[in-house]
C-alpha cells in the first residue's frame, strides 16, 4: 500500500521531471532558432577536455544546471503568463 508521503514523493519527481523536459525542448527550440549562441559549445567542449587532462573536475555540470534552471523559470514565467 502506498502513503501519502510516497504518493507526494512520486507527484513531486514527475513534476521535476516534466519542468525538466520542457527546459530541454526550449533549449532545443533555441538553439534551432539561433544556431549562432552555441558556437561556443566547441570552446567549451575542449575547456573540459583539458580541465579532465589537467586532473581538474569541469565546471561543466555547474553551468548547464544554472542554464537550465534559467529555462524552467523562464518556461515558468511563459506559462504563468498565459494562465
Amino acid at each position: 500500500m502506498t502513503t501519502n508521503a510516497e504518493r507526494e514523493e512520486t507527484e513531486v519527481k514527475t513534476l521535476i521531471q516534466r519542468s525538466q523536459a520542457e527546459a530541454f525542448n526550449e533549449w532545443m527550440r533555441r538553439y534551432i532558432e539561433e544556431p549562432e549562441r552555441f558556437e561556443r559549445e566547441m570552446t567549451t567542449v575542449n575547456e573540459f577536455m583539458k580541465a579532465e587532462a589537467g586532473g581538474v573536475e569541469p565546471d561543466y555540470g555547474q553551468s548547464c544546471a544554472a542554464y537550465l534552471q534559467k529555462l524552467m523559470i523562464d518556461e515558468k514565467e511563459v506559462s504563468d503568463a498565459v494562465l
